[in-house]
């Protein structure tokens, strides 16, 4: 058996307060009302409420590819062959298909409705969650509104949000989709400073023997060596560096989500998770309408930076990601 975070396993779902206990095949997929559903190869289960075994629900039309079969919705499954996307009714039988290149277009087409932030935490004995909204309106992105479990984790916000600068940042995301990993040292914006910062606060977590930094004892001279390496690293390097899983430290995860719906009730949602406590924040993971990829792209701090500073610390964040280069050189 396998416990499965909904929250952070299952964000497309959109629920987020559920921990079941399945076996570990078929892999569960989403939720739809109070049910999970699974799919191996081409055979989609469902596990009900109070259930105690994975029941046989419909087949595919076709067999995706390995772990791209999603919930889209209430009412149809998602799943991907090739460079193509199809959705089915919860039958199998009624079909629509969309190039992956043309999965923005189509979510645009509606026009956007809301804007979200999603801060959480989730563990053995806890859960916390707040979720800000913002909704488009008369030509703005206003009317902010707070929904929370657990304690406040969300800094101050602004009271309204550019509509250009959404526009653009929802736009950008079909050049980031068709090249999620292209990442060169500049994105990153490493300042002289930010590497002296660094290296001051390796000294003075060796000084102290708090060792809050995942590198072993006999690391530390090495690692001030290597953080000026940092600035002669290649994009293959970087790229391989920052998409490199990070380890499971902890039984309790953190995510953050932006989450954005257009007037059909379509999403993108755009999220980072972790249980390092290390907030790196790359890679993310985008989920457009079924179709979920793998980014190390700045983009999507820069636009956080600019609608919802403070939403991240950009000062842990760099510290975080310089951590996991020198990893990479250890």
């Amino acid at each position: 058996m396998r416990t499965i975070l909904l929250s952070s396993l299952l964000f497309i779902s959109g629920i987020a307060e559920a921990q079941l206990n399945l076996p570990e095949e078929p892999q569960a997929i989403g939720m739809i009302a109070k049910s999970v559903l699974g799919v191996k190869n081409n055979k989609v289960f469902i596990y009900k409420e109070n259930a105690t075994a994975w029941q046989s629900y419909f087949e595919l039309p076709f067999t995706p590819d390995s772990g791209t079969t999603r919930v889209a919705s209430e009412k149809s499954v998602s799943f991907i062959v090739a460079d193509t996307v199809y959705f089915t009714d919860l039958s199998g039988r009624k079909i629509n298909q969309l190039a992956k290149n043309q999965l923005l277009q189509d979510f645009l087409k509606s026009g956007l409705q809301q804007l979200s932030f999603e801060d959480g935490t989730m563990g053995c004995f806890h859960h916390e969650r707040n979720a800000l909204s913002y909704t488009f309106r008369n030509g703005q992105w206003a009317n902010p509104e707070l929904q929370k479990t657990g304690r406040q984790r969300l800094p101050d916000w602004k009271s309204t949000i550019d509509p250009a600068t959404v526009q653009e940042f929802v736009e950008s995301l079909n050049r980031i989709m068709q090249h999620p990993i292209d990442i060169t040292l500049n994105d990153l914006g490493f300042t002289e400073a930010d590497y002296r910062a660094y290296k001051k606060e390796i000294k003075k977590q060796r000084e102290a023997q708090t060792f809050f930094f995942p590198f072993q004892e006999k690391d530390f001279d090495r690692v001030l060596l290597l953080i000026d390496s940092i600035k002669t690293m290649q994009p293959e390097a970087l790229a391989k560096a920052l998409v490199a899983d990070e380890g499971i430290y902890s039984t309790s995860s953190t995510w953050k989500s932006i989450i954005i719906t257009n007037q059909a009730k379509q999403k993108i949602t755009i999220q980072y998770t972790n249980s390092t406590g290390s907030n790196s924040y790359s890679p993310w993971i985008i989920d457009l309408n079924g179709y979920s990829f793998t980014t190390t792209s700045m983009a999507i701090t820069g636009f956080l930076n600019e609608v919802y500073p403070g939403f991240i610390n950009t000062s842990e964040m760099k510290m975080a990601l310089m951590t996991k280069l020198v990893r990479s050189l250890l």
